[in-house]
Order: structure tokens, then C-alpha cells, then sequence
């Protein structure tokens, strides 16, 4: 028999609680941390939020635009 922690109830709330308090201790701490922009656009309340959503989007737009020109066949392997 395989052992598998990810589908015991117990482990999954156990790694839900560690995470939102991570999350919960990084909200808290994040005005305390010092900044040093590079351009004043930078200092805006929620840039670094904004531009890594955005940044996600785009990548996973471009996995699948890659994935157009980069998939195979499904008999490639076969032949």
C-alpha cells in the first residue's frame, strides 16, 4: 500500500492553515519593508501586485502560443 499525504484530510487542513497564516504574516509585515525603486511609478500602492498578475497572464499566454508552434503529432513517437 502507498502512502500518500496529500489525500489524508488531516495533512491538506494542517498545509491550509500554515499557508494563510504565511500569507496572513507577509500581509502584516509588508509595510515595514524598505523599498528602493528605481522609478517613482514604482511607489504606487499596488504595482508590485498588478505587474505580477500581469506577468503570469502573459506567461501562460505564451506557453500556449508556444505550445502551437512546439506540439507534435500524436503518432510522432510511432514512426
Amino acid at each position: 500500500m502507498k502512502f500518500d499525504p496529500f489525500s489524508n484530510p488531516k495533512v491538506l487542513k494542517v498545509g491550509n492553515i500554515l499557508f494563510y497564516l504565511l500569507l496572513f504574516g507577509t500581509l502584516l509585515a509588508d509595510p515595514f519593508v524598505t523599498r528602493h525603486e528605481g522609478f517613482s511609478f514604482e511607489s504606487n500602492y499596488g504595482f508590485f501586485a498588478t505587474f505580477g498578475f500581469v506577468a503570469c497572464v502573459f506567461v501562460i499566454y505564451g506557453a500556449r502560443l508556444l505550445r502551437f508552434f512546439t506540439k507534435k503529432k500524436e503518432d510522432y513517437y510511432d514512426k
